[in-house]
């Protein structure tokens, strides 16, 4: 967790930031980044060593989920790498929240609409997925977490320290991503709308 910290403060101080939704942040931001996240699974594949996780390829519960305090910056990181739109799926969870409020994530997941990164069963931006999305383990049978098992998992959610939720936050705020929702499915959207004048997002 040091070297993770380490890297994400390396990331939050360099320097021009504050134009890179425009110009497209430097090299050095990136690998800090990455310094960052290979850091963070190091930390979970440790903090998890005491649980029985039954978590594999293919096993994609957690995905009809609506991962919630998703940062800026980790929104920016998805949308590198992908050419998936979360539009629909942002609307969809919308018009959910709309009518049934909080219980709109339970909602999603009973009506069984995935995350719109998931195909084939797989996470297609797995090495860029959120930290809210890495937290979630599976300790139960696998076939619990197939499609239409009426089984729900135990899902144990491994909250990362408040430190680094904080540190998420203000590289976002030099971003000038911090106003972003802070869901995935209505972040990307929003973020995807943002890239049309901030070309430097996808860069």
């Amino acid at each position: 967790m040091n070297e993770g910290l380490r890297a994400l403060q390396d990331a939050l101080r360099t320097p021009g930031l504050e134009t890179a939704a425009w110009n497209g942040p430097p090299p050095s931001f990136h690998d800090a980044m990455r310094r960052w996240w290979a850091a963070y699974d190091r930390y979970l594949e440790h903090v998890s060593g005491s649980l029985d996780v039954t978590c594999s390829k293919g096993c994609s519960w957690c995905c009809g989920d609506n991962p919630r305090g998703v940062s800026g910056v980790e929104l920016m990181g998805v949308l590198r790498v992908t050419d998936v739109s979360a539009q629909d799926a942002a609307q969809d969870f919308e018009k959910l929240h709309q009518k049934h409020g909080h219980a709109a994530w339970p909602v999603l997941k009973l009506k069984r609409r995935p995350c719109p990164f998931l195909k084939d069963g797989a996470c297609s931006v797995y090495a860029d997925r959120p930290m809210a999305c890495r937290s979630f383990f599976s300790v139960t049978d696998p076939d619990a977490c197939s499609p239409g098992s009426e089984q729900e998992p135990t899902n144990p959610k491994l909250e990362p320290p408040q430190v680094i939720k904080e540190l998420l936050k203000a590289i976002s705020r030099r971003l000038m991503l911090h106003q972003l929702p802070m869901d995935l499915r209505r972040g990307m959207a929003a973020i995807e709308d943002l890239s049309a004048t901030r070309p430097g997002l996808r860069r």
